[in-house]
């Protein structure tokens, strides 16, 4: 079954960040293994948990599963880890699953959510961003401070070791075409949207908007999406 690996509390009027022992021995039984993460991140209630279950076929087999509700709490807290292994070759790399606290739950704050988002983009070989419907302004707005992760973590020369950025939309059912009518991969329609110019000028949310897009932009030097 899943196991947490990081817990998040308050403490101190800040928030402090403790490795979990269960987690920590999950990984240390795989020794000197290459790892390869996929870190799943995204508002709450958006289908985080239920998307890996079913990457990871756990619903399909009827197997223990990350922990999924419909209230309005995030059901997951801190970062659940599940590994996979190829059991054929014992060289295969372990592929680690992480599901990340929700967004904007009535539990937690903007810096809670970034610091939560800075660390996945830290520790992952890809990171999954899960969203609902279009890519609108009120998707990047929601995003505005969690996405400012870029200019905490940016290292000159370690540009090889970012991830990559895989934005899935949930409950897409507009047939994608660019301004001229003409049929786009939904590749093209991430990138068209990461392009845009804000809907709302230059007030407080158009600037926000701006600069959600300007982070992913440059932090993430590859980019997909999928619906």
């Amino acid at each position: 079954a899943p196991v947490q690996l990081l817990q998040v509390r308050r403490a101190d009027n800040r928030w402090k960040y403790e490795v979990c022992p269960e987690g920590a021995q999950a990984l240390e039984r795989h020794g000197q293994r290459r790892i390869a993460v996929v870190a799943v991140c995204g508002l709450y209630r958006t289908g985080k948990s239920f998307l890996l279950n079913l990457l990871l076929e756990r619903v399909q087999k009827g197997l223990p599963q990350f922990q999924v509700a419909s209230t309005s709490r995030a059901c997951t807290e801190g970062l659940w880890l599940w590994g996979s292994t190829d059991p054929d070759d014992e060289n295969s790399p372990l592929l680690a699953f992480l599901d990340c606290e929700g967004f904007g739950s009535t539990e937690s704050d903007r810096t809670r959510d970034a610091q939560l988002m800075t660390l996945c983009a830290l520790l992952s070989s890809v990171l999954v961003l899960n969203t609902k419907g279009t890519l609108s302004e009120n998707v990047f707005n929601s995003l505005a401070l969690t996405c400012r992760f870029a200019e905490h973590i940016e290292q000159k020369g370690q540009e090889a070791s970012r991830p990559a950025l895989l934005w899935v939309l949930r409950d897409f059912v507009l047939e994608l075409r660019d301004g001229a009518g003409h049929p786009m991969t939904a590749d093209e329609y991430l990138e068209q949207a990461l392009h845009a110019s804000p809907l709302s000028g230059n007030d407080a949310r158009g600037q926000a908007a701006k600069e959600v897009r300007q982070s992913l932009l440059q932090f993430f030097n590859h980019r997909n999406c999928t619906t």
